[in-house]
């Protein structure tokens, strides 16, 4: 903010987060987000974007804009439901697709569905943390940050040979982190191995613009430090013994870790800490009744919701962590940063055709599993990230 002053307006604002994903939203941020939505679509040819734009004239609401960047600090629980998002939702220009939150329309993420199928540009850039203690959160931003990316486009580069990555590490009376990520996709083409998401120095994400000609937004999540892809798919079973995220972070033990079973198209929980399990199999029950009334109300496309319901069970993402100065915590946006540490993620991923309704990540402590991760090439090669916990990339 004080970089800024004098060139830019600065906003800041707060809303109560809500115990669950099905709660009736905080009054006054549930209007705001409201108002924003229609405001962007006001010139839709649709009976009630046309009463809105008879009212925005009326009050002036042309003055809703949103800001060129955000920066959300995230406390624990959820905004509650997005009633105007489930039952209506915010059709794009051209009528090819339909968001269910203004912040959707605003950031317009290349892994977001319909951003491919609406023409207008993102608005804004976005960055994210949780809250954590500051200090921890300066030691964690405190890098060399070019040396951070150095690692991780060695581990880009390993992975980019290899069309699949094995993880292997030892027995535990709990299980064994033993699994294999698919990195092609039926069609050939192969699945994106991202080296960073926290540069936020541009709106329109360049890469992504040069990789598809399509003008998605960008996003940092801070503190960085990963090397990630959405797996084609993930087959095996991993032992999660750090943290995990569901309506904000828990710690896990190796007394007593989440231990989880996956089969390519789906995953299921073998094992782990009872609140644990009830705290995630309730972030997914209400998802799924979000997803069912969107459905209800034909607020998406039906390919959208289709394609939400079949990446409903799947594995989201496979991750290397490779921040040099995050250390181990109760905040999962810093462990899953810890270099050396892996994390995986149940729910949506990071590319169009695995949009989702949930994120939960789920970190493994690499060293202590004695972890051993390379890729295979197609000619059979083995191309080495880690041997037993430690970098060799």
């Amino acid at each position: 903010m004080e970089e800024i002053k004098g060139k830019y307006h600065v906003v800041m604002g707060a809303s109560s987060s809500r115990a669950s994903m099905r709660a009736d939203p905080e009054r006054i941020s549930e209007i705001k987000a409201t108002l924003m939505g229609c405001e962007l679509s006001k010139n839709i040819n649709e009976p009630v974007f046309k009463k809105f734009k008879e009212l925005s004239n009326f009050l002036k609401l042309n003055r809703i804009k949103p800001g060129q960047a955000s920066f959300f600090v995230a406390g624990k629980g959820y905004h509650g439901k997005h009633l105007f998002g489930e039952t209506i939702g915010y059709p794009s220009p051209n009528g090819k697709t339909r968001w269910q939150s203004p912040g959707m329309m605003i950031y317009k993420l290349d892994f977001y569905a319909q951003t491919k199928n609406d023409p207008r540009e993102p608005k804004a850039r976005m960055g994210f943390t949780e809250t954590i203690p500051l200090d921890i959160w300066v030691e964690t931003c405190n890098i060399s940050w070019k040396e951070m990316r150095d690692r991780n486009y060695k581990v880009k580069e390993v992975v980019d040979k290899a069309v699949k990555v094995i993880v292997k590490g030892k027995k535990t009376k709990f299980g064994t982190t033993d699994f294999e990520v698919g990195l092609v996709k039926q069609d050939g083409t192969r699945r994106w191995v991202r080296t960073s998401d926290t540069d936020v120095r541009e709106i329109i994400n360049s890469e992504y613009l040069k990789k598809t000609g399509i003008k998605a937004g960008t996003m940092a999540n801070l503190p960085g430090g990963e090397a990630f892809m959405t797996p084609e798919y993930l087959k095996g079973t991993f032992v999660g013994d750090v943290v995990i995220a569901i309506d904000q972070s828990y710690r896990l033990s190796d007394k007593n870790p989440l231990v989880i079973r996956a089969f390519g198209d789906h995953y299921k929980i073998k094992s782990g800490p009872k609140d644990i399990i009830e705290k995630l199999n309730k972030r997914k029950k209400e998802s799924w009744e979000t997803l069912m009334e969107v459905e209800k109300n034909n607020s998406a496309p039906k390919e959208i919701i289709e394609l939400r319901k079949k990446n409903f069970e799947r594995i989201g993402e496979f991750a290397i962590n490779t921040n040099p100065k995050a250390r181990l915590c109760d905040y999962l946006i810093v462990n899953e940063k810890i270099a050396r540490m892996i994390h995986i993620a149940l729910g949506s991923g990071f590319e169009p055709d695995r949009a989702g309704d949930y994120h939960m990540d789920i970190v493994i402590d690499a060293p202590a599993q004695k972890l051993d991760i390379y890729g295979i090439d197609e000619n059979g090669r083995e191309h080495w990230i880690l041997k037993k916990g430690q970098f060799v990339a």
